[in-house]
């Protein structure tokens, strides 16, 4: 994993944000000027041409990242950052923005029983959604759920770093996943299922759907997050236009000694972070009330996070990745009118 100095996102990014709290106007940036400006957009519904090759003060970020630190640890434990305020996230981000009426199809990998895919298809009943579930039997339920919805299609499949099938299936419900709970303490909590499951690689099966763009991508698959970041192939330009905007679950499966880790091989949260950084994504912790600016610098281990068992610390919550270059500007700009200081 290459590793750099946290240099992109600074108290600029800021100010625009702010400024467009204030003044409700679309907000994207030149390439040939510090300050955000209105400029055309180069991709259909998408394309806020953005570059951030000017905005690099290292040492107002460090002052930034104080801040991001004392602003969660202060509500670590709370609901504000919690696994739920995704929901909340996905909702304002919804109704604030071009979410609703976009031709390009929501993918959710992870629907479990559809609880997400309902919220959403209650202010959005019009939206193209793409559901992908692992376990069969939870499969054919929120298949038959979803039967009289025209634009919804559920899958009996799980996203991976490569095509795969035959795998295990451990624990149930919403906390099942590609893990085996042996030798850990959730080993007398869940089991083994006898069913199995195949994955696919996200990229190459958008590519043979001819999905060329995506309205938003929801990664929430227990352990599995690392794999399907790596299987979105996010350096290629192609893929970071056709994932403008995704959020994938944090929380306690990062920890390095959860089960649903993949161990000290795999990807640590300030290790994916960073990959996306490098990709040209800007990161947001999902709150309840807006998003928290985040630095893959965030993410180092520290006391500001959570420890659960003795499994190693992790951020809880879920964060939202928007490309600095081809993220809808309507989306962009509901996300810095609401953001968190």
């Amino acid at each position: 994993m290459k590793s750099r100095s946290s240099d992109i996102v600074d108290k600029n990014l800021v100010e625009a944000a702010q400024n467009a709290r204030s003044q409700g106007a679309t907000m994207t940036a030149d390439k040939n000027q510090s300050s955000f400006e209105e400029t055309s957009q180069s991709l259909p519904s998408h394309g806020a041409k953005m570059t951030l090759s000017s905005l690099k003060q290292p040492s107002a970020l460090a002052l930034n990242l104080e801040k991001q630190i004392k602003i969660y640890a202060l509500h670590k434990r709370g609901k504000r950052f919690g696994n739920k305020a995704n929901f909340k996230g996905i909702l304002r981000l919804a109704r604030k923005s071009d979410l609703c009426s976009s031709k390009y199809p929501i993918l959710i990998g992870g629907v479990n029983e559809g609880q997400f895919t309902s919220e959403l298809l209650a202010i959005c009943p019009n939206i193209f959604v793409r559901g992908f579930e692992i376990q069969p039997a939870v499969f054919a339920r929120t298949q038959k759920k979803f039967s009289s919805w025209p634009y919804v299609k559920i899958y009996n499949v799980g996203w991976g770093e490569r095509s795969e099938s035959g795998l295990r299936i451990g624990g149930s419900g919403g906390i099942a996943g590609l893990f085996n709970p042996a030798g850990s303490r959730f080993a007398k909590l869940w089991s083994m299922q006898n069913a199995t499951a195949s994955t696919i690689v996200l990229s190459e099966w958008c590519e043979e759907q001819n999905i060329s763009f995506t309205a938003y991508v929801v990664i929430d698959v227990e352990g599995f997050e690392p794999k399907v970041l790596r299987g979105m192939h996010l350096e290629q330009t192609a893929n970071q236009k056709r994932f403008p905007h995704f959020q994938y679950e944090l929380g306690g499966t990062w920890a390095l000694r959860d089960p649903r880790h993949g161990g000290p091989q795999e990807w640590s949260q300030y290790d994916a972070a960073l990959h996306l950084k490098e990709c040209g994504y800007l990161l947001f912790l999902i709150g309840t009330d807006g998003w928290l600016y985040v630095d893959p610098d965030f993410f180092k281990e520290g006391v500001h996070m959570l420890e659960e068992h003795g499994n190693g610390r992790f951020v809880q919550g879920n964060l939202l990745c928007l490309h600095s270059q081809y993220s809808s500007s309507k989306v962009m700009d509901a996300v810095f009118q609401a953001l968190i200081f």
